[in-house]
């Protein structure tokens, strides 16, 4: 990439970087290089300008930053939040449950980007006796592809052939109520089934005018929440699936935007990619969707994907 003169525009790029970072709530040289479209030189520069000013942290272990407390969000100013939001950040709201586990007894949390299922689907996730099925038991969830990939992801991290998912599935019993070892939610909180579209019924609930905004609120107030729920149950392992929001995935897990180990597994000449972060006793794989052409969309891409999952664990 072409730097031009950073004595140019100086201010004004500084002055962006600000914005971006105290938005966000997340601290990174490659987020400012991504919403300014700049050079890595500009944008380190631009970062120590913002830690010299006391907006940011010097650099913490393992090369991560924060904001400094000046800059963090006070929750204190949900007072003045649409009811509705305050309920989003209940407790596991938006999260279809499982065992959340504790320090004692760690679990593996799988958290996607917002509630949802597709019309296709719909049909085939009800209950055997037609009813809501509150227990979201096994034979329910897998009227869902996306569960039918989960499981196959948990299959292959156990060292189980992917082609035995069900077998998996039906003894271990994944996010099904009064089970142990999983637990399955979403960054987001909202089921906006178009990640594009911000529709009218979601202006109206929610009092947020666009998706954008939407997505600002959450940054602001939703990642921390999550991140009380990782710290106060302290999961072994935390999947998120959809590489584009790895910097949120981290956010939520370790409350700064973290370095990331990557990976490559190569399939019928389409490559998913693979990151994996860990710091003190957190670990965080980040996959891609289970579907497209560059997602988990194959056993043999899924099966990968867990070996190295696996082997992460183990470290």
């Amino acid at each position: 990439m072409q730097e031009p003169s950073i004595d140019h525009t100086a201010d004004e790029w500084y002055e962006q970087a600000k914005t971006i970072v105290i938005q966000r709530q997340s601290v990174s040289i490659s987020l400012i290089q991504r919403h300014l479209r700049i050079g890595y030189s500009i944008a380190l520069s631009l970062m120590e300008r913002l830690e010299a000013d006391g907006i940011v942290t010097s650099l913490m272990p393992l090369g991560g930053r924060q904001l400094t407390s000046s800059y963090r969000r006070n929750h204190s100013m949900q007072a003045h939040m649409n009811p509705n939001l305050i309920e989003m950040l209940d407790k596991f709201y938006g999260c279809e449950g499982g065992d959340a586990g504790n320090a004692t007894s760690p679990t593996i949390w799988l958290f996607g980007l917002e509630p949802g299922w597709s019309k296709r689907d719909q049909k085939r996730a009800e209950s055997p006796s037609g009813q809501e099925d509150d227990g979201y038991s096994v034979e329910t969830q897998l009227g869902w592809v996306y569960n039918r990939k989960a499981f196959k992801l948990f299959a292959a991290i156990d060292g189980i052939p992917v082609s035995r998912y069900r077998e998996f599935a039906f003894e271990r019993r994944p996010f099904e109520r009064g089970s142990s070892g999983y637990f399955k939610g979403n960054l987001y909180p909202y089921a906006c089934t178009d990640l594009a579209h911000w529709p009218e019924d979601a202006v109206e609930e929610t009092g947020l005018t666009s998706k954008a905004e939407y997505q600002a609120w959450c940054a602001q107030y939703r990642w921390p929440a999550i991140k009380n729920w990782v710290d106060e149950h302290q999961p072994k392992l935390f999947i998120g699936v959809g590489n584009s929001f790895r910097t949120d995935f981290a956010l939520s897990v370790f409350g700064y935007d973290l370095e990331s180990e990557y990976h490559e597994i190569l399939i019928n000449g389409y490559r998913k990619k693979i990151y994996l972060s860990q710091f003190d006793g957190r670990k965080l794989a980040v996959v891609p969707h289970f579907s497209g052409r560059n997602g988990l969309n194959s056993d043999a891409a899924i099966e990968q994907a867990g070996a190295l999952i696996s082997d992460f664990l183990q470290r």
